[in-house]
């Protein structure tokens, strides 16, 4: 008589079939993330961005060095543009104790001017009728509170004259003037530059440079205008600056009798420089409201400035 093991069969059978099931639904469990795998990669995006590939301290070390370069930059841009007074131009307290502020400049303009005019008559430059180089005339002081600011201007206009009169060749006319000096209200303050929603950024001391000479000679002055001293050797302006042009036109419209006057065929052009000297205004002197968009009297537009000091002319290559 054989056993009876159907029902041991049937029983191996279920326990196989439940281990099976109960299999499946682990290996299923373990293989199926349900978004876990995205979930950690994003993550670890997440954190990569926030840590970066540096630690924070080398990177906080990193961006101040950088910030010291940077404002090394800078200060050597406003070294390469700021216009300094020279100690013949200043006027300092101690000057004031034998003549007044206005006796000083007006001392100081009799000098600049006999220099002008001693290199004009060197250099045979006859065709010239201003001597007043653009101030007021009449010879009479200026206010004491202009004074410096005259003295200022001054040094500029010497130096802008110094270069046109030290051309190649001898120029056959020149005229100089500036929108500061004519004016009894004009001050420091006025000659504020920058942009109309922020702090002034830079002081301007504009003028204007007309010549008739010939094209090479023009470059020429055009050329100088970006020269420092250094090059130019002038002991009495040994400040490191240029003189920033702010617009240039050159024209042909001169006349027959001038062209016969300069007894050659070469071609005289008349050219009006529009110029200026700049200063960086100190961070602790810029407090206050911004400045208001007009264009310079010179006729050059560099930005903004907080008073107008004259009438707004255009410039053919005015900058923008």
């Amino acid at each position: 008589m054989q056993p009876d093991v159907k029902q041991e069969v049937r029983a191996g059978w279920a326990v196989l079939a439940a281990t099976l099931v109960i299999g499946g639904g682990i290996l299923w469990w373990f293989t199926s993330d349900d978004g876990l795998e995205a979930q950690v990669e994003n993550a670890r995006v997440q954190h990569a961005k926030l840590v970066g590939r540096e630690p924070l301290a080398a990177r906080v070390e990193k961006q101040a060095q950088a910030n010291q370069e940077m404002s090394a930059t800078v200060e050597d841009l406003k070294k390469n543009t700021r216009f300094t007074v020279s100690r013949r131009f200043t006027i300092l307290p101690e000057d004031t104790v034998r003549d007044d502020p206005g006796g000083i400049f007006q001392h100081r303009f009799i000098e600049v001017r006999q220099e002008i005019m001693d290199l004009r008559n060197k250099r045979s430059v006859t065709q010239n009728e201003d001597i007043d180089l653009g101030f007021p005339k009449g010879g009479k002081p200026p206010p004491d509170n202009q004074a410096q600011l005259m003295m200022t201007m001054l040094q500029l206009t010497r130096r802008a004259t110094r270069i046109a009169l030290e051309t190649p060749t001898p120029i056959f006319r020149f005229k100089i003037s500036n929108g500061v000096t004519g004016s009894r209200t004009t001050s420091e303050s006025s000659l504020l530059t920058g942009p109309s929603n922020r702090p002034p950024l830079l002081r301007e001391y504009p003028l204007t440079l007309d010549v008739t000479a010939t094209l090479s000679d023009i470059l020429w002055i055009l050329h100088a205008f970006s020269q420092t001293p250094e090059e130019i050797k002038d002991a009495d302006d040994p400040g490191e600056y240029p003189l920033v042009l702010q617009g240039l036109t050159i024209n042909s419209s001169v006349t027959s009798e001038d062209q016969a006057l300069k007894g050659d065929a070469i071609q005289l052009l008349h050219a009006v420089f529009h110029i200026a000297g700049m200063q960086f205004v100190p961070q602790d002197q810029r407090a206050g409201g911004g400045a208001v968009a007009t264009a310079t009297p010179a006729g050059g537009r560099l930005g903004t400035r907080a008073t107008q000091t004259g009438p707004a002319t255009s410039s053919a290559m005015a900058r923008p």
